[in-house]
């Protein structure tokens, strides 16, 4: 296998993705200054203005606690690794023929601009969802 395309792209990739988190983290008013305070209001929360279901406040508050424990910047590296390890292996998957439903969910066979999923999403019937 060649890896010379993959350790060209990976330095960039890391850094692009880490940037993404931490730009996620902050939507979600979370900084490496600290944390924008939460607002419970039934069976959503508010942060800064903006309304979001339960479940976000509820993985704010672990992003929070993983953050206390590790540090902002190591928190989002660490994140960001994950994420990328988890696209690489949907890439991976998606090449070799491992997705059951045998759609491209990352790119198009033919090259074009949106994923080959998108157009037969309203096909699909994807357990879970």
């Amino acid at each position: 296998m060649n890896r010379k395309n993959l350790k060209d792209y990976a330095p960039q990739a890391r850094l692009d993705f880490i940037a993404a988190v931490t730009a996620r983290a902050n939507r979600f008013g979370i900084s490496e200054n600290g944390s924008t305070p939460m607002e419970h209001r039934g069976d959503v929360v508010a942060i800064g203005g903006s309304v979001y279901p339960r479940a976000v406040g509820l993985q704010r508050d672990k992003l929070i606690e993983r953050i206390k424990l590790q540090g902002f910047a190591q928190a989002m590296e660490s994140v960001a690794y994950t994420w990328f390890n988890r696209f690489a292996a949907l890439r991976f998957m998606e090449l070799h023929g491992y997705l059951d439903h045998g759609f491209r969910v990352l790119s198009h066979p033919d090259g074009g601009v949106h994923p080959q999923i998108l157009e037969q999403a309203e096909y699909l019937e994807l357990s879970g969802l």
